[in-house]
């Protein structure tokens, strides 16, 4: 229940709502020392509490969840516990840790051979670098995003791909290379057309304009 209602969070009633379901989970697991359950429940309340915000709280639930993880052997739950931690410490401008949390958590991913987390892992570092206009950093980060959303073969690659695209799109723009951002928003496009994805196409020529 919280997790559906973590979808709907452009309310503020469904985000309180999710984060009593997520605590009442966390207490559920603490009890029955279900750790994994607990971290992931700590890390879902790290993400509604950024959005709230409560930006202590926000950093103080996922640095409990990796505490947690830190035990039980699953290097993909705790490479989401860093990734939280890392987004908390962004939004309190820590930009230093920040950085070292999305490292030590790709770390993590590399280890786990996890293709959907790697992928999680160079988003936020390709987000890092573009909020500080460091442009190129973001596009090495976002061409490994595309790499890897062609090479794996999870059918809900296609839809990151498209995403991924217009990604690389959007950072050409804000380097003010038009031609180039035009040249990945039509790619964009292409391939949500040859999936017959009509909505996906939208974001492509959003840019485009």
């Amino acid at each position: 229940n919280g997790y559906r209602l973590s979808l709907m969070s452009g309310k503020k009633e469904n985000i309180a709502s999710a984060i009593v379901f997520f605590e009442e989970s966390y207490k559920i697991a603490r009890k029955n020392n279900l750790y994994e359950e607990m971290g992931r429940s700590l890390i879902f309340l790290s993400a509604m509490n950024t959005q709230v915000p409560d930006a202590d709280k926000a950093l103080n639930l996922p640095s409990q969840a990796v505490s947690v993880l830190s035990n039980t052997g699953n290097d993909s739950l705790h490479c989401l516990g860093l990734l939280s931690v890392g987004a908390a410490n962004l939004s309190k401008d820590d930009k230093l840790m920040c950085l070292k949390n999305y490292f030590d958590a790709t770390v993590l991913a590399e280890k786990a051979k996890n293709s959907t987390l790697l992928r999680s892992c160079y988003s936020r570092l390709s987000g890092f670098y573009q909020s500080v206009e460091n442009y190129e950093k973001s596009l090495d980060y976002a061409f490994k995003m595309i790499d890897i959303s062609r090479q794996d073969q999870n059918p809900d690659m296609k839809y990151a791909r498209i995403n991924d695209l217009k990604l690389v799109g959007d950072i050409y723009l804000q380097k003010k290379n038009y031609d180039l951002a035009a040249v990945f928003y039509e790619r964009s496009i292409r391939a949500a057309d040859s999936i017959k994805f009509n909505q996906l196409k939208f974001q492509g020529y959003l840019g485009l304009i």
